[in-house]
């Protein structure tokens, strides 16, 4: 049964997938049926008089199973981290040959009873690996948390230059106060829709407050930086003609250059002054209005 082990997880993490590609059950559904046919016909197993379990002509059916199956484990997993730029990779390519190598040994010698040790093991350690990565997500958005953000900025060295840009939603109390509370985490939800669409996966986001996100991206180019925000503003202010309801956001970035030897703190509080800045031109140009 070892091989349903990997279809259980993957249900676990895209339950879509089974809905999109049937025969992704194939391998298994075939071990199953090798399996619960070999008392009598000995395809994957059998046990000779003497009352010893024994390998059958087909066993091979049984590893073909299992190897597919935990290399779709494998695949889906890191397209899923992918998607929100969390790297995953290393981790299940490290847990996955631990398990290919554990159960691998049972394989070459029968009576060492290996495979099950290192496959408990190995879900104790799945299971916390993608408790860390489903932990380091806000629940309304999908976008990393503020512990995630913490994190990341504990990570950030000097010999590595990097941005950060600050997103803040203009007005989101006064949408909450006059539209509600439901129409305020649609907003977020638009609002984030936007922030995906309009930085590259050299970027991670991250929803830090209510209504404050922001971004940490291995750019320093001013221009390109400048070209992302601008991509953002002109996505949002599609939204916003299909819907005048949606807010303005007023955003800020900071560069971390090493040559300047400027600490994280800095650049958070460079790319926080110019927010605000933004904000307060664009509170006057309304009052001129």
């Amino acid at each position: 049964m070892s091989p349903v082990i990997p279809i259980i997880l993957i249900a676990i993490i895209d339950l879509k997938l089974f809905k999109t590609n049937r025969l992704i059950m194939l391998p298994s559904f075939v071990n199953i049926l090798a399996t619960a046919l070999s008392p009598w016909f000995g395809f994957v197993f059998y046990v000779d008089v003497n009352n010893h379990y024994e390998r059958g002509e087909y066993f091979l059916i049984f590893v073909a199973a299992y190897l597919i199956n935990l290399i779709i484990l494998l695949v889906n997993t890191v397209k899923k981290a992918e998607e929100y730029n969390y790297p995953i990779k290393a981790k299940t390519i490290a847990l996955s040959l631990f398990v290919v190598a554990g159960t691998s040994i049972q394989l070459l010698f029968p009576y060492v009873n290996s495979s099950w040790h290192s496959i408990t093991f190995s879900l104790f350690l799945y299971y916390f690996m993608l408790s860390d990565f489903d932990g380091s997500f806000d629940t309304l958005t999908r976008l990393y948390n503020r512990a995630a953000y913490e994190k990341a900025t504990n990570k950030l060295d000097s010999r590595n230059p990097y941005s950060v840009i600050v997103i803040d939603i203009n007005n989101f109390k006064g949408i909450n106060d006059t539209y509600g509370h439901d129409f305020g985490d649609a907003v977020l939800k638009k609002v984030t829709s936007v922030i995906r669409k309009s930085f590259n996966k050299g970027c991670s986001c991250y929803r830090v407050g209510g209504d404050e996100f922001h971004i940490i991206s291995r750019e320093t180019d001013p221009k390109i930086l400048e070209s992302q925000l601008k991509d953002m503003t002109n996505n949002l202010e599609k939204e916003r003609r299909n819907d005048s309801r949606l807010p303005t956001v007023s955003y800020g970035y900071g560069i971390f250059r090493s040559e300047k030897m400027t600490s994280f703190k800095d650049v958070n509080k460079e790319a926080d002054d110019q927010m605000y800045y933004f904000k307060k031109t664009q509170k006057n140009m309304l009052r001129k209005n």
